[in-house]
């Protein structure tokens, strides 16, 4: 949650206090089912994914219309497709 606050706070710093445009893009990988350290293991599908994004939201006080949600964008990466074009 630290680092997506962190993230978040960067990201009103460049838009809303220096009038700078600025994105925040956040990669969301997808079937990832290599888990080298079992306990810290992410969830891996779309679904799992958008839970977590809105509870991360909902923490943050982030709602669907906040002035920084248009310099928001989540990325779904399936990692088949990356291993698929090895």
């Amino acid at each position: 949650m630290y680092q997506y606050a962190n993230r978040l706070a960067h990201l009103y710093f460049l838009n809303q206090l220096n009038n700078e445009k600025a994105f925040l893009v956040l990669l969301c990988f997808l079937n990832d089912t290599e888990r080298r350290k079992p306990d810290t293991h992410v969830p891996t599908t779309a679904a799992e994914w958008e839970a977590v994004i809105a509870y991360q939201e909902r923490l943050m006080g982030i709602r669907q219309r906040h002035p920084l949600t248009d310099s928001m964008v989540h990325v779904f990466i399936d990692v088949r497709d990356i291993e698929a074009n090895k």
